[in-house]
């Protein structure tokens, strides 16, 4: 009986969110939260730095390919 009376208390969606709230509130949560995004985002800017070079690098081998197709 008590564990159907907090399953259905858990799904109300105030409550629920009343204690999203305060677990993200805590210290530790938060920490752990910005840690996981600072991952992400350091994630992403490497896959966007290698990109950039990935297109450096093609367009120095185009400039160098450049002027030996106008020479022939």
């Amino acid at each position: 009986m008590f564990l159907r009376i907090t399953a259905t208390l858990f799904r109300q969606p105030l409550l629920k969110n009343s204690i999203q709230r305060s677990f993200m509130q805590s210290p530790m949560l938060s920490i752990l939260t910005n840690h996981k995004l600072l991952i992400q985002n350091l994630s992403y800017l490497q896959s966007q730095f290698h990109q950039m070079e990935e297109s450096n690098d093609e367009l120095e081998l185009l400039q160098k390919e450049a002027p030996v197709s106008r020479m022939q």
